[in-house]
């Protein structure tokens, strides 16, 4: 895994633990882990259908 893809995951787990702690709302978790998503730009569909259907 790249360096950088990487430090994606842990900036999501971090949002994860900050809405854990009441720090930040859902909606806003949403749109964190939405825009690290994106930046990851997953190539693979699997991937991709993964996130946006569970």
């Amino acid at each position: 895994m790249e360096d950088y893809k990487r430090a994606l995951i842990n900036q999501m787990a971090a949002r994860i633990d900050l809405y854990d702690s009441g720090e930040i709302s859902l909606p806003k978790l949403a749109e964190d882990l939405r825009g690290l998503f994106e930046a990851a730009d997953p190539r693979e569909l699997s991937i991709r259908d993964s996130f946006e259907y569970p």
